[in-house]
């Protein structure tokens, strides 16, 4: 598929969902975000250091949920760093828990490569939203593949400013990486805040800041080369 023409696939699905898809009483829960960031970081990795278009899709139904979800660069980034990821996750709920078990395909179409990974993950509903998800990747590295592994624990803060619709949101990440595109091992901490504005019952609107911090081989400018960055973004989001 033409890379320019998945935003636009993904634009006129946001506005299916904001119409209508997930109509009331429908068992099947549809959700559709749109961001605008001022560079494209994950996991302490740096994989477009201009402004990107991001965009994502999903449907659930009976703890099953499925989507894609793609970054584009809207920059003077390189064209092959455009990806476009295919997920299936279950959830249910065990006791004081959610336990989560999924699959990934991280693709680039540009480039022609490919990596594949599963996740097991556990998140609570506490005020703190603590989260902990072990990744494991094992896509063929000739390919795209990183084969290795990413350990991942999040916590955030949501505090509603008076009796309107905006909330306030404080979150840190961290995250170990045991040979997952490096040959080492390394850290990396995310501290980010931001507001939500909530438009409708469906529609937010979310302005953002973070800071990423690289630690250990991920640092190390023999291995994983990676810095400090800042990202700034804003995302249009809606849910059923």
């Amino acid at each position: 598929m033409d890379r320019k023409r998945i935003p636009i696939m993904l634009a006129v699905m946001f506005w299916m969902v904001v119409g209508g898809a997930g109509a009331e009483g429908s068992p099947v829960v549809f959700g559709m975000d749109h961001a605008v960031q001022s560079r494209y970081q994950w996991r302490g990795f740096t994989l477009d250091d201009s402004p990107v278009l991001q965009q994502g899709v999903r449907a659930g139904i009976s703890g099953f949920t499925a989507g894609i979800w793609g970054s584009f660069g809207i920059g003077t980034g390189p064209a092959d760093a455009d990806e476009v990821d295919y997920t299936l996750d279950y959830t249910r709920a065990l006791g004081p828990v959610n336990l989560s078990l999924g699959y990934i395909v991280y693709d680039f179409p540009s480039a022609d490569l490919y990596s594949r990974e599963f996740y097991a993950g556990l998140s609570a509903a506490h005020f703190l939203s603590p989260r902990l998800t072990w990744y494991h990747d094992h896509g063929d590295e000739e390919k795209g593949g990183g084969t290795g592994d990413y350990l991942e624990g999040a916590l955030e803060v949501l505090t509603p400013l008076g009796k309107g619709p905006v909330t306030w949101s404080a979150r840190v990440l961290a995250g170990y990486n045991r040979h997952l595109f490096i040959e080492g091992e390394g850290l990396d901490v995310t501290l980010g805040t931001g507001f939500n504005w909530a438009v409708t019952e469906k529609v937010s609107i979310s302005p953002g800041i973070a800071v990423t911090l690289p630690f250990g081989d991920l640092e190390d400018p023999a291995d994983g080369g990676q810095t400090r960055e800042t990202v700034v973004g804003i995302k249009l989001a809606c849910a059923s």
